[in-house]
């Protein structure tokens, strides 16, 4: 009986009633000398056997499958209920697999009985709903749940036994999240058994909706400005046979320089969409920065000089060795100094001062020209962001060149930063990595 007793522990109280039936039909069979014994032949054991072992198992029992005599009886019984006890073995483990599975998701999930009561719920669920899944456990889900949408729809699940989906945003402590509620009705035979609700946290997901909406609009608007002056320029001067040379000349130079703007937009947009792709640079070497510097310098230095500006430049005497692409360094260094020298009032100055301290090389631009708001600086390194529009516009500038920088510096495992105020001029600064 030792095989029954270990398989009634294992198996519950069905084991237990099993164990009991076997042991009162054996003790039967045993008494050879009783009155069972001879008022019951093996045929009628079996039956009793039968009547009593096959509702536990719930599976169909023949006479066949028990044999002819008791030994055979016995063999074929330990059988079933070793067929029976690794089905729930079986069972068991796939639970436990589901379980696991469950735990690891990111999405939350919980499902409800008919009762609304909570049988199931994961760690994300729990953290989206601020709960302890442990504790809401056997609660009603009214009882467990703030968010009334969830509540609503688990309602509606049940009265139309059809799925539905909802959108709900949720103000916490950690910042708003949009959840997207999706509840399906769980069937059980032909009868609905509960719900089960998957929550996926879509805030990310809406703020890149946002961002991709506003740089296309924002695309959209900076190719029309130069199309539209090339076109009006461009159909006046088709009107005016007789325009005299030096307007229509005039007119021409205008239509070079919006042409030139549109060229480096689309210049600056590719080099963005190249960096924000992840796709790793083909020609990383080691530079040295200083050559990178004082070129940009050499080049920018006309520009400073047309409005009366003084361009200084302060470089260290050590190597400054870093791991970048050439074209990158010299976006980043020209970028940074002729935004300088476009924003930088006549008679100012531009200074350019390049050192290396505890391993890191510091490039710095100083200027002397109206500064930048304290909300201006949080966002000066955005796409298309401008501080002054107008200004901006009138200066050829495409809103880019800033965060072509910040991007272009994080790809070489550097950090970038601005430091100003309001009439106190700027200090943009870049960090790289040196090479040892």
């Amino acid at each position: 009986m030792c095989i029954f007793g270990s398989f009634a522990r294992s198996w519950g109280k069905r084991g237990i009633l099993l164990k009991r039936s076997v042991e009162w039909v054996t003790s039967l069979a045993m008494s050879k000398n009783g009155f069972f014994w001879r008022l019951f032949p093996n045929r009628f054991l079996k039956r009793a056997v039968l009547r009593a072992v096959q509702p536990i198992l719930n599976m169909p029992i023949s006479e066949e499958m028990l044999g002819k005599d008791f030994s055979s009886l016995m063999e074929s019984i330990h059988e079933l209920c070793a067929k029976k006890k690794s089905q729930l073995e079986d069972l068991s483990t796939d639970q436990q697999k589901l379980s696991a599975i469950l735990a690891a998701m990111e999405e939350g999930v919980v499902a409800v009985d008919d009762q609304e009561d909570v049988v199931h719920m994961n760690k994300a669920c729990g953290d989206i709903m601020n709960v302890d899944p442990l504790i809401s456990m056997g609660r009603k889900i009214w009882e467990v749940s703030r968010i009334s949408d969830l509540n609503d729809l688990v309602t509606r699940v049940f009265k139309t036994k059809t799925a539905h989906k909802k959108e709900v945003a949720l103000f916490t402590a950690k910042g708003d999240q949009i959840i997207r509620l999706n509840a399906v009705p769980i069937q059980g035979g032909n009868q609905q058994w509960g719900v089960l609700v998957v929550m996926d946290d879509i805030t990310e997901l809406r703020k890149l909706e946002t961002v991709r909406r506003d740089f296309v609009a924002n695309v959209s608007h900076e190719l029309k400005t130069p199309v539209t002056v090339i076109r009006g320029l461009a159909e006046t001067i088709l009107d005016d046979p007789v325009m005299e040379a030096a307007q229509q000349k005039s007119f021409l130079e205008k239509i070079k320089d919006q042409a030139l703007r549109l060229s480096d937009l689309v210049t600056d947009l590719l080099t963005l969409s190249r960096i924000e792709s992840n796709r790793p640079f083909s020609d990383l070497k080691i530079l040295d920065l200083r050559d990178v510097v004082q070129t940009a310098y050499q080049n920018l230095l006309p520009s400073a000089q047309l409005k009366k500006q003084n361009l200084e430049l302060f470089i260290q005497e050590s190597p400054m060795k870093v791991h970048a692409e050439a074209e990158g360094l010299r976006q980043i260094v020209d970028n940074l100094v002729s935004n300088a020298i476009k924003y930088t009032p006549e008679g100012g100055s531009v200074c350019v001062e390049l050192h290396t301290q505890d391993g890191v090389v510091t490039l710095k631009v100083k200027d002397t020209g109206i500064g930048l708001a304290a909300d201006d600086c949080a966002r000066v390194f955005e796409r298309f962001y401008r501080v002054d529009k107008s200004r901006s516009q009138n200066q050829g500038s495409t809103g880019l060149g800033l965060a072509i920088v910040k991007h272009l510096t994080y790809a070489f495992g550097g950090t970038v930063g601005v430091e100003s105020s309001l009439g106190s001029g700027s200090t943009f600064w870049v960090t790289l990595p040196l090479v040892s």
